[in-house]
């Protein structure tokens, strides 16, 4: 089973187009831990994508969920696959490196040179 965890309604820039409200509402680490079991519940292979607001800034989130689903998938034999959709500002080596043991997909949202203007960090940079 494929599920997508959105992990924050926050997110660290201040896109003027976007529709999201921006709030501290994160996922805590018991309801990631039963969606990570449920992806695991049915069919013959587990996946999660993780999105937001902006995952990233809930990495410990991803990590938690990256070593449980790891470990469950050698206790199951179910095989676990994983991607995230960033808009890429906090990537860094250790997330990448830790994203390149797990195999994990990453999509960083683009919006087009049209909308360069629109997509801004909060101070206005």
């Amino acid at each position: 089973m494929n599920l997508t965890l959105h992990l924050t309604e926050n997110c660290n820039m201040a896109c003027s187009y976007c529709l999201r409200e921006k709030t501290s509402k994160d996922m805590t680490m018991e309801v990631l831990h039963r969606a990570c079991d449920l992806a695991f519940s049915k069919g013959n292979k587990a996946g999660l994508c993780f999105f937001g607001g902006e995952p990233l800034l809930r990495k410990d989130l991803i990590y938690e969920a990256l070593d449980y689903c790891e470990k469950k998938s050698l206790e199951t034999g179910i095989p676990f696959g994983c991607k995230m959709t960033t808009n890429g500002t906090l990537l860094d080596e250790a997330f990448l490196k830790r994203a390149k043991e797990a195999d994990m997909g990453i999509g960083i949202s683009f919006d087009g040179k049209g909308q360069d203007i629109s997509r801004r960090f909060p101070d206005g940079s």
